[in-house]
Order: C-alpha cells, then structure tokens, then sequence
C-alpha cells in the first residue's frame, strides 16, 4: 500500500521504539506486549492508535483474520522458543497477498550453551533468551501453508556487554 495505508501491529512493542519508525507507514498502528508497565511507556510516546496488553501469538490472533498489512517484531521472537503459534496466528491475521510479517532472532551457534528443543531448531541460552536455526525458522513458517520467504538476513539483533550478538533478520510474505 502507498504512504499511510497499513494496518501495522507491532507485536512486542515494549516501549514503542520501533512505533516512530513504522508511524508514518500506518493507517492504523497497533502494539501488544506481555507487560503493563511497558504499555504504559509505549503510551506515553503517543505514537500507537491501539495498545494492549498480550502474548504476541494471542493479540496477533485477536487483530483479526485478513486485517493486518504488517507485522513487525523486533528482538521479540527471543522470548519464545516454538515459533508455530506465532508464526500461524501472523499468517492468519496477515491480508491477502499485501501482508507482510518481519522479526528478528538471535542465531543458535554451535557449541554454545543453554537447553535444546526436543525437536531442535531452537533453544534456551544461558542468557534467558531463545536462539533460533535458521532452517527451523523456514520450516516453521512453511508449515503454516501461507508464509513465503522474502528474504533471511544476517544481522546483529542486539549488542551484549559490548559485543554484537548474532542474528538474523526474517520477511515473509501472506500468499493467500
């Protein structure tokens, strides 16, 4: 869509550092976040026309069948190991051919330390934050039967005590 024609929700949004960012994208900018205290700084922005408070595959479901343009979640996904509820309600909620979901993770390295999946692809690090493989986060989504890959970025979603973590940067597109 042209220039202020999305409906965006920001799942994750924290206190709404990527709200300036998408603003002027949106018809319509929604943000959901597990705590009421980052709510209430994300409303202090006045950037949002909604916010709420929600696990992020519960309010992307709660948008709506067809009724989002874009999803965004930033540094979001490393708080969630299985990314099948997330990933099926994102391409639910996403409209027709339009919808557009994009996210970040951290990458799962070798050697590093912290719980396996059972069924790998993802895992508990030491630092109380999910890393995700690369090809589980693409099975994942094709498995929801309407998530088409746009593109899969190297990318250095945060910085840890000085040092870039490393990460990937995910687009997909709805093809319903």
């Amino acid at each position: 869509p042209s220039s202020g024609k999305w409906r965006v929700m920001d799942a994750g949004c924290g206190t709404g550092l990527c709200g300036p960012l998408f603003k002027n994208l949106s018809s319509h900018l929604a943000g959901i976040d597990l705590s009421q205290r980052m709510i209430d700084r994300a409303r202090d922005r006045r950037i949002y026309d909604h916010l709420e408070v929600a696990e992020v595959a519960q309010g992307v479901r709660k948008a709506g069948q067809g009724s989002l343009e874009l999803i965004i979640a930033a540094d979001v996904v490393v708080y969630i190991g299985d990314l099948g509820p997330f990933l099926e309600a994102s391409a639910g909620a996403l409209k027709g051919t339009r919808g557009l979901l994009a996210f970040t993770t951290e990458a799962a390295t070798e050697g590093e330390g912290g719980a396996a999946s059972e069924g790998g692809g993802w895992k508990l690090t030491i630092s109380g934050r999910f890393a995700h493989q690369r090809e589980y986060v693409l099975k994942a989504a094709k498995a929801t039967g309407s998530l088409e890959m746009i593109t899969a970025q190297e990318c250095t979603p945060r910085w840890n005590r000085g040092e870039p973590v490393e990460g990937h940067l995910y687009m997909f597109r709805s093809t319903l």
